[in-house]
């Protein structure tokens, strides 16, 4: 602070130096506002007088732009990273899923074989085979599903249909949980130029994630309208939340807390959202619920 500044200046005054090393600290203007700048002295004589010349530099600009580019670097660093785990993800899920798709039709043949013919816990085990299998199949799916390029064409969509044929969907995951599902959609109906079943996806997997947040029941509520001349979308639940770590992390490909997830589905609609050029923003707080905000342009 300032204290510091004068007593440099008394230290350099004292020293005799014709100049001072350019070094940096912060002051605090008369609105409080904290400032880094950099300061240095030089000496000037004059006859039998010494001048000190005090050169103040606001270094504000100067630090935020390092700081853009330090967080640029490890924005950089994390896609490439993020880049190679997906490309060797999709890679592993390419080279298993013929044999899986092998052992599902195997597994689904042998059921209709058997049916009929062994004991409850004998046919439970060939279920329980089957349905294992199934789960691994619908992995590997999503996994190449978030590394394929997403093909989209456009057209005019209601963005209202598409909530309305998401929630209906998702209708038997609600009511096994005993959520209380609610729709406030504006009216008359919102159209933008929109990859339908990408957009379609991506607002399933953010509906899901939320009914998933809520295994002890609560109110999912879906909302459409307009902001800033887009178009908005927000899905709130009432669930357990998130941590700041959480949500630091949420888009970032196969991160999970759940034992199930794979990881991907926050990451994927964040891929599809940001391929119409929108945004997706992600609020929440511990024990009172997360809400996700999506704004799409309207296009042309």
């Amino acid at each position: 602070m300032l204290t510091e500044l004068y007593v440099r200046l008394a230290a350099f005054v004292i020293s005799s130096e014709p100049e001072s090393i350019e070094q940096e600290l912060t002051v605090e203007t008369p609105a409080g506002v904290t400032v880094p700048v950099s300061a240095s002295f030089s000496m000037l004589a004059t006859g039998r007088e010494r001048l000190v010349i005090l050169i103040i530099r606001d270094l504000s600009e100067r630090k935020r732009l390092e700081l853009d580019r330090a967080e640029m670097q490890v924005r950089m660093m994390r896609d490439e990273k993020i880049t190679e785990l997906g490309r060797v993800a999709a890679q592993v899920a390419h080279e298993v899923k013929n044999p899986l798709a092998g052992l599902r039709l195997y597994s689904l043949h042998l059921k209709t074989k058997v049916a009929g013919k062994l004991s409850d816990g004998e046919m439970d085990i060939v279920n329980k085979m089957a349905d294992g299998i199934g789960r691994l199949t619908e992995t590997t799916d999503q996994i190449l599903s978030f590394a394929r390029p997403i093909k989209m064409a456009l057209t005019p969509v209601d963005l209202n249909k598409v909530v309305r044929d998401t929630a209906q969907l998702l209708e038997p995951q609600a009511g096994a949980k005993k959520l209380n599902v609610k729709l406030d959609l504006i009216e008359p109906a919102i159209v933008g130029r929109l990859d339908e079943a990408s957009i379609h996806a991506a607002l399933m997997n953010l509906m899901l994630n939320a009914i998933q947040a809520m295994p002890e029941g609560g109110t999912l509520t879906v909302s459409t309208g307009m902001r800033h001349g887009a178009l908005l979308v927000k899905i709130s639940d009432t669930g357990k939340g998130m941590s700041s770590e959480q949500i630091k992390n949420v888009f970032e490909p196969f991160y999970t807390t759940r034992a199930q997830g794979l990881g991907l589905g926050m990451p994927y609609a964040k891929k599809i959202i940001e391929q119409h050029h929108g945004s997706i923003q992600v609020e929440s707080r511990e024990g009172k619920g997360t809400r996700v905000e999506i704004e799409l342009p309207v296009g042309s």
